[in-house]
């Protein structure tokens, strides 16, 4: 086409466009440009962020009183994703700010020694009473330490295991 023939046509397409959009009408006529758009529908910002966490899919669009766009799904999953993520990470920081339990370090530490020295039954008991003692403290307050403390019963029952058989062992052949 030639820019002569080119130039009616696209105003014609532009007038064409600005007629039918309604957007555009409130920008070309001077009465629509004084009126608010009348808006039916909730947008997704408009709401709480409670309401978007709590809330699934379904309740959402009951909500907003339509459907939900492909847009809005996906930011939907990707933000409860993220605020997931962030909820076990500050979990975690609160758990590493609270400590380790000072109960299941001694358990752990009486459980090894009374291992190593197999014929000394008393430090392997402390072991496993520390450590439950730290268990049962920890389930309470949530301090850190809940795998010193396991470590510590576990190893503490198998020094007091392999102390009796060593002892039984040693009476037998005397």
């Amino acid at each position: 086409m030639e820019m002569k023939n080119l130039i009616p046509v696209s105003l014609f397409t532009l007038l064409f466009c600005l007629l039918l959009n309604p957007a555009a009408q409130a920008v070309v006529s001077p009465v629509g440009a004084l009126e608010a758009p009348v808006k039916t529908n909730k947008e997704l910002k408009d709401l709480s962020a409670e309401d978007i966490l709590q809330l699934d899919r379904a309740e959402l669009e009951e909500k907003l009183g339509r459907k939900m766009k492909l847009k809005e799904r996906m930011m939907l999953k990707i933000t409860k994703r993220k605020m997931k993520k962030l909820s076990k990470k500050a979990s975690n920081q609160r758990l590493e700010e609270a400590g380790t339990n000072g109960l299941a370090v001694a358990g752990f530490v009486c459980s090894i020694v009374g291992l190593l020295l197999s014929v000394w039954l008393l430090l392997a008991i402390l072991g496993i009473v520390f450590s439950a003692i730290a268990l049962s403290k920890i389930k309470r307050t949530g301090e850190g330490g809940r795998g010193l403390a396991m470590a510590g019963l576990i190893i503490g029952i198998v020094a007091v295991a392999l102390g009796l058989s060593i002892l039984a062992l040693a009476f037998t052949f005397l």
